[in-house]
């Protein structure tokens, strides 16, 4: 009989072993905790972010959330590291390589470090004082992610009258409880005579559009008149075409740039992209991309509302028709203000 033969298994290579080295390089790192509340993260165990630069030139190796409850699916600091392995592997813009040192502000991740360069043989330092090269860049990704500069609550401000406001979230309860958008689509619209409180100087006749017919937005858009109304539903196509382009186009640039930005929920990204595309606008482009002159009223979900609003709501003594239906006011006009 043949003699069978024996396989040998092979443990698979360490993909960094392959990777050229650089020893003039140094490769430095810092985290820090996004303190303000979000769906789905534990209080107790907030969300970090790490990031992960190639100095002096800045090159971004890695910036990306990791959780820090214990179950997820591995430590934090395990989970940062990998973050900074898979920069050195594939960092967009940046040709792969395994730095001479690797130093770190916070001496917490300096075990995960050792345990995955040690073979390496790559020197891991702790020096405190590389953190305020990060404060820029912490901040500008903190409020692209819609938190303060530490990653805290942006407190909510609305700069108006509580008796105005009083009347507008009782008239918001009241659409609530009356539900138009269960018996009427958003045309033809609703004339609404407003006589002397007009919002908008000669315009007294209203068109009000209900909000719910696709069954995801409710409420209403308040137009100053039928014309203005007819212009904002033919520009919304175009706008969408438009925006949507600018928008991967944006995505693309971000992640080319290293930003973590498939680690930001879809919700979350699309009105942060939204905002600076209008941003990037001119006033007139702007204004004429938007429904124009349109006061919005919908509602919300109470765990679909940050709750920087609900406390500001709870704080003013306002409340919505149920928890199901917090309203949402905004103006899509630069005129509002003459009306508020």
């Amino acid at each position: 009989m043949p003699k069978s033969r024996t396989t040998r298994s092979l443990a698979p290579r360490d993909p960094l072993a392959t990777l050229p080295r650089q020893e003039g390089s140094i490769v430095i790192g810092d985290w820090r905790p996004i303190t303000a509340p979000m769906q789905d993260v534990d209080p107790a165990f907030p969300m970090k972010v790490v990031i992960w630069m190639e100095g002096p030139a800045g090159i971004m190796r890695g910036a990306e959330p990791v959780h820090t409850e214990p179950q997820a699916e591995m430590p934090p600091e395990d989970a940062a590291v990998e973050v900074l392995v898979r920069g050195l592997i594939a960092a967009p813009g940046a040709q792969p390589l395994l730095p001479g040192r690797i130093v770190v502000a916070d001496a917490a991740l300096v075990p995960a470090l050792t345990r995955r360069f040690s073979a390496l043989h790559i020197p891991i330092e702790v020096d405190a004082t590389v953190s305020p090269a990060f404060d820029e860049i912490f901040a500008e990704l903190f409020t692209s992610m819609g938190f303060n500069a530490e990653g805290g609550v942006v407190p909510f401000i609305w700069d108006v009258p509580d008796a105005l406001l009083s009347d507008l979230f009782e008239a918001a309860k009241r659409l609530w409880r009356r539900k138009p958008w269960e018996y009427m689509l958003d045309h033809p619209t609703l004339a609404i005579t407003l006589g002397e409180n007009h919002f908008v100087d000669g315009e007294t006749v209203a068109q009000a559009a209900i909000l719910g017919a696709a069954g995801e937005v409710f409420g209403m858009a308040l137009y100053p008149n039928a014309a203005e109304y007819e212009q904002s539903t033919r520009q919304g196509g175009a706008m969408q075409r438009e925006d949507s382009a600018q928008m991967n186009a944006m995505i693309a640039e971000l992640r080319a740039r290293g930003l973590p930005v498939d680690a930001i929920p879809p919700a979350l990204l699309a009105p942060m992209l939204q905002d600076l595309i209008q941003d990037e606008r001119s006033p007139d482009a702007q204004i004429k991309s938007i429904h124009k002159d349109a006061i919005v009223c919908w509602f919300d979900p109470e765990d679909e509302v940050q709750p920087e609003y609900l406390a500001w709501m709870q704080e003013h003594g306002f409340a919505g028709a149920s928890r199901d239906a917090i309203p949402a006011h905004r103006s899509l006009d630069v005129r509002f203000d003459d009306f508020m």
